[in-house]
């Protein structure tokens, strides 16, 4: 599957195209499956975001050179 993106090319919201060096179209990519949401649309401009999952708080922080941590 070449990949014809520098992105992740979303589907339908339930599909994710990830290729490994998009600017290499012989790259392999490949399909996930699964409810997929952009980072931006958690974190909404901000550069942390509080999860609660059974009653433990984890904290998701975008770093400054744009990577996403998770801490408990």
């Amino acid at each position: 599957m070449a990949c014809d993106s520098d992105r992740p090319a979303l589907g339908d919201g339930r599909t994710l195209k990830i290729c490994r060096d998009p600017s290499d179209s012989r790259s392999k990519c490949q399909r996930i499956t699964g409810r997929v949401l952009p980072s931006e649309e958690l974190l909404r401009g901000e550069r942390e975001l509080l999860i609660l999952h059974e009653n433990q708080l984890y904290r998701l922080l975008r770093t400054r050179n744009g990577k996403l941590v998770l801490h408990k």
